[in-house]
């Protein structure tokens, strides 16, 4: 009896060891519930979005250049052969605009809006974050970073690691942590700090499943996602 014990204990072994396997080798992905595309008639750039939890959020960083408080990159015509003009153009068109709070609530399109904290923790939610996790600040979530930042093959959401900036007296020609943070504004004003000046946020980070949720002050220029009630539901 006893090798027959240790026969069926090693199969038992052997079988849950590669479900472990098989798990860990797949990798986590989500389908949005509907998928769609918008021209912004202000200046003709064209977004797609993807619907989940009943709302549909742009799967590129928006681009257009408001009249009110800072955006960057300063995409100011410059001579020919300067580094930095190139440099910054090449920004603007893989990774939109950078803005400050008040020129992030004026670029919004007609029947768009900055998502809330409330959009982006429905957002959330829908990928399968916990109600622990949900309303807690700092790094939060499972695999949350990893599907906000899947492409077509995944959740199309395609959050980029556009980095940001923090302004001084410098010309703000420096994006900070590309390639290795993206950071996106909210609409909300985090109410925990004192002078309503400070704006809750979301920042994904290179190779991490987690999401941070945190709060800065409105002067940084940060990323855009808009977002939309569904326009219609199938």
């Amino acid at each position: 009896m006893k090798p027959m014990k240790q026969y069926v204990l090693l199969l038992l072994v052997i079988f849950f060891g590669c479900v472990a396997c098989d798990d860990s080798d797949n990798k986590i992905s989500m389908q949005p519930e509907a998928t769609g595309s918008y021209t912004d008639v202000r200046d003709g750039n064209e977004y797609h979005w993807v619907r989940y939890a009943g709302l549909e959020w742009m799967t590129e960083n928006l681009k257009f250049i408001p009249d009110k408080g800072v955006f960057a990159p300063d995409l100011t015509p410059l001579p020919e052969g300067y580094y930095n003009d190139k440099r910054n153009a090449e920004y603007y068109k893989n990774f939109g605009g950078l803005y400050d709070y008040e020129a992030a609530l004026a670029a919004i399109p007609e029947g768009w809006r900055l998502p809330t904290d409330d959009d982006w923790l429905k957002l959330e939610k829908a990928l399968g974050m916990s109600i622990s996790d949900l309303e807690q600040s700092g790094k939060r979530g499972s695999v949350q970073g990893e599907l906000l930042q899947q492409g077509i093959e995944g959740t199309g959401i395609n959050l980029q690691l556009s980095g940001y900036l923090i302004p001084d007296n410098r010309v703000m020609e420096v994006y900070s942590f590309v390639s290795v943070y993206g950071f996106y504004w909210t609409a909300t004003i985090d109410e925990s700090k004192v002078g309503g000046n400070t704006i809750y946020y979301r920042q994904i980070i290179y190779n991490s499943s987690k999401v941070v949720r945190n709060s800065m002050t409105k002067n940084n220029l940060l990323s855009i996602r808009c977002v939309r009630d569904a326009t219609s539901i199938e």
